[in-house]
C-alpha cells in the first residue's frame, strides 16, 4: 500500500473504540473482521488499531458498518431466525475448539518443546482469531441504529428528558450478563453460614468465573481466596429485577403505540447486547490462555513479561525471539504503534513515520463550548471532579465521586464506575459497556460524545446531565 493510499484510509471516518490493551492479546480477535467473507457476504475493508503505553484504540470503517448493517438486515427480512442462526454458528465454531483449550489446560507447558510451544501458539492464536470472525458484525448494529429508537419515542414525546428517560428502559436488557450472574452467585454462596459448604462453592465459583477480571493487557486467573475477598464488599448488594423490567417495556410500548417495525428494533437491542457479552465472555477466557502462552515465551527467552505481548502472532518465531535487540524493539513499539488491516495485507507503522498518523488521529482542531453533547445512556445529574482514565493507573486516581471520563469502558472499568458519580465516554452506543453498566449501577452517563477526553482535562469541574445528554464544564481544572 502506498503512502497515498495509507492516508486515504487513516483520513476516512472511522468508530474508535478505546482500551487497556497489548498487542498480542488484542490483534487476535481483531484481526479477523477483514477476514468475515468466510462466513458473510461482507467484510471490513480496512480496520484499524493504534496502542500506546498500554492503552489501544480499535478503529471500524463507518461506511463499512453502515454496508454491513443493510445486508444483514435485508438477510433477517428474508428470514427472521437469521440472527439466532447466526449466532448459533458461532457457538459451533467455539465449540470446534474446546478440545483443544481442555487439553492446553492440562499441558505444563514448561516442558514443551521450542517446536511444540511455537506450535501450540499457533494454535491458540487461531482459536482467538477464528472464534470471533463471525461476529464482527455486532458494532454494525449499534452504530447504525443508536438514533432510530430515540427517534421513535420524539415521535410521540417532545419533553427531551423523558425521552431518554423512555429509551433506556426500552434499550436495558431483559437477561443477565455474565457479570451480573457471578455477582448473583457470589452473593448467594456469601449468605451460605456452613463455612465447609462456602468453601466449597468458592472453589467452584473460581473455576467458572477465574477469567473475571481479564482484559486486553493482562489476565488474571482468580482463586477462590480473590473471591471470598470480594464477597466481603457485598453488603450492599442488589439483584435487577428483569422480569419488572419486561413488564415495565411491555407497558411502554403499548402507551407510546410504538410501531411493529419499532418493536423489532427493541428486540434486536435485546439480542446483540446478550450476543456480545457472550463474545466478550469468550475472549476474555481465550486471553488467559494466549498469555499464559506468552510467559512461558518471555521465561525461555528472557524477555520481560510486559513487553512480549508487544508482538503480532506471526513474530512468535524463533530467529526473532532470540534476537538480543528484540528487547529494546518492543519497548520502542509500546510508546506507539500502528497497525491497519486489510483482506490482503498487514501494515505495521512505528519509529519517527508514525508521527504523522498520531497527529491525523489524534490532534485534529476541536470546536467546543462549555457544553459537550452526546446520548444519554442513564438519567440523573452528578458534579464532580473529571478522571480522565485510559490505563489501569489513571483508574486508581478516580476517587468516591469523582466523574469517570473515558474513551469507552470495558469490564475491567466497573469497580471504578462503582465508585464514580458519573460517566462520560468519547464512543459508545445503545449496545455499549458504558450504557448496560451505568443503568444497572444508576449512575448518570452520557456516551458517544466524540472528544470528551480531548475537551475535558483532569480535575476540571463537569456536571453530568444524564437525562438530557450534556457534559457542562462548570470550572476548569488549576
Amino acid at each position: 500500500m502506498n503512502k497515498e493510499t495509507l492516508l486515504k484510509v487513516v483520513k476516512q471516518d472511522w468508530y474508535m473504540q478505546g482500551f487497556i490493551s497489548s498487542v498480542t492479546l488484542f490483534f487476535n480477535p481483531f484481526y479477523s473482521g477483514v477476514k468475515m467473507k468466510k462466513y458473510h457476504p461482507y467484510t471490513y475493508s480496512y480496520l484499524m488499531s493504534f496502542h500506546k503505553d498500554d492503552y489501544g484504540e480499535a478503529y471500524y470503517g463507518i461506511d463499512d458498518m453502515k454496508a454491513m448493517w443493510y445486508e444483514m438486515e435485508k438477510a433477517y427480512k428474508k428470514d427472521s431466525q437469521h440472527f439466532l442462526k447466526q449466532r448459533e454458528k458461532y457457538r459451533k465454531i467455539v465449540e470446534s475448539y474446546q478440545p483443544l483449550v481442555e487439553e492446553y489446560g492440562k499441558l505444563d507447558i514448561t516442558t514443551l518443546s521450542e517446536k511444540q510451544l511455537i506450535e501450540l501458539a499457533h494454535e491458540m492464536f487461531e482459536s482467538a482469531s477464528e472464534t470471533v470472525c463471525i461476529c464482527h458484525d455486532i458494532e454494525a448494529f449499534s452504530i447504525t441504529n443508536d438514533r432510530k429508537l430515540r427517534h421513535a419515542i420524539k415521535d410521540k414525546v417532545d419533553d427531551e428528558a423523558i425521552i431518554n428517560r423512555y429509551a433506556e428502559l426500552l434499550a436495558h436488557p431483559i437477561s443477565k450478563s455474565w457479570a451480573n450472574e457471578a455477582g448473583a452467585e457470589l452473593y448467594d454462596i456469601s449468605q451460605i453460614n456452613d463455612k465447609q459448604k462456602q468453601t466449597q462453592l468458592l472453589q467452584e465459583h473460581a473455576r467458572k468465573y477465574f477469567w473475571i477480571r481479564n482484559n486486553y493487557l493482562h489476565s488474571e486467573a482468580l482463586t477462590a481466596a480473590d473471591f471470598r475477598e470480594e464477597m466481603g464488599h457485598m453488603k450492599d448488594y442488589a439483584a435487577i429485577d428483569y422480569e419488572a423490567i419486561k413488564k415495565k417495556k411491555v407497558g411502554l410500548i403499548t402507551e407510546l403505540n410504538l410501531g411493529q417495525d419499532i418493536q423489532e428494533l427493541i428486540k434486536h437491542i435485546e439480542f446483540f447486547v446478550d450476543y456480545q457479552d457472550e463474545r466478550k465472555k469468550n475472549i476474555l477466557i481465550s486471553n488467559h490462555y494466549v498469555e499464559r502462552i506468552c510467559f512461558e515465551f518471555a521465561r525461555r527467552f528472557n524477555i520481560p513479561k510486559p513487553l512480549i505481548k508487544y508482538l503480532l502472532p506471526h513474530e512468535f518465531n524463533p530467529a526473532l525471539l532470540k534476537n538480543e535487540k528484540l528487547p529494546s524493539i518492543l519497548a520502542k513499539r509500546r510508546e506507539g504503534y500502528l497497525i491497519i488491516l486489510s483482506p490482503d495485507e498487514t501494515i505495521v507503522i512505528e519509529g519517527d513515520e508514525l508521527k504523522e498518523y498520531d497527529k491525523i488521529l489524534h490532534e485534529g482542531g476541536i470546536e467546543h463550548d462549555s457544553d459537550i453533547h452526546g446520548l444519554s445512556a442513564s438519567g440523573g445529574t452528578a458534579i464532580g471532579r473529571a478522571v480522565i482514565c485510559k490505563t489501569a493507573d489513571s483508574m486508581k486516581n478516580l476517587q468516591e465521586g469523582d466523574i469517570l471520563v473515558t474513551a469507552m469502558t470495558r469490564p475491567e472499568f466497573v469497580p471504578a464506575m462503582k465508585k464514580a458519580a458519573g460517566i462520560v465516554t468519547d464512543e459508545g452506543g445503545i449496545t455499549s459497556h458504558a450504557a448496560i453498566v451505568s443503568r444497572e449501577l444508576g449512575k448518570p452517563c452520557v456516551i458517544g460524545t466524540k472528544n470528551a477526553t480531548r475537551v475535558i482535562k483532569d480535575g476540571d469541574l463537569v456536571e453530568v446531565k444524564g437525562n438530557h445528554g450534556v457534559v457542562v464544564i462548570i470550572k476548569g481544572a488549576k
